[in-house]
């Protein structure tokens, strides 16, 4: 399994390239298409009416996106239209939804900074990669219209209260796994449920570590919380060898474990069938990750129904197997977590390798010490 994820992502990392100007081509076919300069075009449609196109390229939560806002000659936006994106499918559906993209039309290149675009809550990333994306092209259309000079936004470090947050989160975890305060493990999911999935809307899914390997992941100094987040956790999981996020502070998880706690009952699953289910789990999480790393789009991994959970928005097959979930959380304690969460298979991983290779160093440990006392004796 290992090695067919390495050869998907080798793959994608060999075939990654620009495939705007195909996209156009088939998005207008039929139509006269002109590329002006390099990543600039010119469409004629059937009726002679003629518009412009700067593509603008983003990074929203999921991972590379390209926008394109279609222009008349004079530098203003008719519509946005965006080809290529990684984000989770009900989020960018609920952009759409929202009228989001309508908000550029009739922006024009001469008051392009003068319109502010709020970010659309719940989908704040995405938005703000669209929004992004659309301000490089009418950039490169000043340049191209009107003459004015392209100059590169100074990216800085956004250290906010989310931020704060989330390293405070970090730190009270590892101050009660230090002094082994497990009995306080209930009050930390409830922090993870209120934090993490309320207040942030962002629990850690398999999409996500999938952008990471593939390098998708939006830029650091503009969203450090994604790299504190997805990256970070990995890394304590790594170094500590034990999966916290799961057992301590996973949104998704608490709300199966307050479940099962408060309904009292409990079924029991025979061995071979927990076997069998979470080898199921190791499969679903192969077959997840293969398909984000062989397409480069993470959005493909998206398999969790937690995202439906705590954005209130999905389709009717989401909405389903959030019932069976919680359903059967009833009956067997975090059901989910224990035989189909493909991110819980993935922290799992991690805190094993960081185990083995623990168990590696004290095994040549002892044969050496078990040399070095054949030899003096």
């Amino acid at each position: 399994m290992v090695l067919t994820l390495l050869g998907a992502l080798a793959f994608h990392w060999a075939g990654s390239r620009n495939h705007t100007r195909e996209l156009i081509a088939e998005q207008f076919k039929g139509m006269d298409i002109k590329e002006k300069e390099p990543d600039i075009f010119q469409i004629t449609d059937e009726k002679g009416h003629t518009f412009l196109i700067y593509p603008g390229y983003a990074t929203g939560w999921g991972g590379p996106m390209t926008v394109i806002p279609m222009m008349t000659r004079d530098g203003v936006v008719e519509r946005v239209w965006i080809p290529e994106h990684r984000e989770t499918p009900s989020f960018f559906s609920y952009i759409e939804k929202t009228g989001f993209l309508r908000k550029f039309e009739g922006w024009s290149v001469n008051n392009r900074e003068s319109i502010p675009v709020d970010g659309i809550s719940g989908a704040t990333l995405t938005s703000a990669a669209i929004a992004e994306g659309v301000g490089q092209s009418m950039a490169k259309a000043g340049r191209d219209l009107l003459g004015i000079p392209v100059t590169g936004d100074k990216k800085t470090w956004k250290l906010g209260r989310d931020e704060v947050m989330l390293a405070s989160v970090y730190l009270l975890l590892l101050t009660c796994r230090f002094f082994r305060f497990r009995k306080i493990r209930l009050v930390f999911l409830g922090l993870g449920f209120l934090f993490f999935g309320i207040y942030m809307n962002r629990p850690v899914s398999v999409s996500n570590i999938a952008s990471f390997f593939m390098g998708h992941g939006p830029g650091i100094r503009e969203n450090l919380f994604w790299w504190m987040l997805v990256p970070g956790m990995l890394l304590m999981i790594a170094i500590l060898g034990k999966n916290l996020y799961c057992t301590w502070i996973c949104p998704f998880g608490a709300i199966q474990e307050f479940i099962h706690r408060t309904a009292g009952l409990r079924v029991s699953v025979p061995k071979k069938v927990q076997a069998g289910l979470r080898f199921g789990a190791k499969l679903i999480t192969w077959l997840a990750l293969f398909a984000a790393l062989l397409s480069g789009n993470a959005s493909k991994a998206a398999v969790e129904p937690f995202a439906t959970l705590f954005s209130l928005k999905g389709s009717t097959l989401q909405w389903y197997l959030i019932s069976v979930v919680l359903a059967g959380s009833i009956f067997i304690p975090r059901f989910w977590c224990r035989f189909f969460c493909p991110a819980g298979v993935c922290f799992n991983q991690a805190a094993g390798i960081r185990r083995k290779i623990s168990k590696f160093r004290v095994n040549r440990k002892s044969c050496q010490c078990d040399t070095q006392c054949k030899g003096g004796s």
